[in-house]
């Protein structure tokens, strides 16, 4: 009697302290080679600039990968492009984009993002100081 009331005293306790794992958010980086940015530059105005955009898939597929941009310090980005991941890409991503400046000084902040199947968003940015 004494073992089933201390089984039905610890089992609940067991279950309601077992925290569910978190799921990993997808990896993302940009590719370093000659002529790519992969970090914060001055650039000139109207200036041409790529990115490379590398993502992997972690815990599930990925699914979206979209650019956002903001100018002089405005905080929410502006979507500029949106593209939905085919299925060779569900695991791994490699997204090329242009970035062409504005013909006046300021700064530009793009930011790009990959998310999975579950939600789950991964981002980063590049700082472009427009001279």
């Amino acid at each position: 009697m004494r073992n089933s009331f201390l089984v039905l005293f610890f089992a609940p306790l067991l279950f309601f302290s077992c925290k569910k794992e978190q799921p990993e958010i997808p990896k993302i980086a940009f590719k370093s080679a000659s002529g790519l940015i992969s970090a914060d530059a001055i650039v000139a105005m109207g200036d041409t600039v790529y990115v490379t955009i590398l993502a992997d898939k972690t815990d599930f597929d990925l699914h979206l990968f979209y650019v956002g941009y903001a100018y002089d310090g405005v905080s929410l980005p502006t979507t500029d492009f949106q593209d939905f991941a085919s299925p060779a890409e569900f695991s791994h991503m490699e997204k090329n984009y242009r970035i062409i400046t504005r013909n006046r000084p300021g700064n530009e902040r793009w930011v790009f993002s990959v998310n999975d199947s579950e939600g789950q968003i991964a981002e980063k940015e590049i700082n472009l100081r427009v001279q």
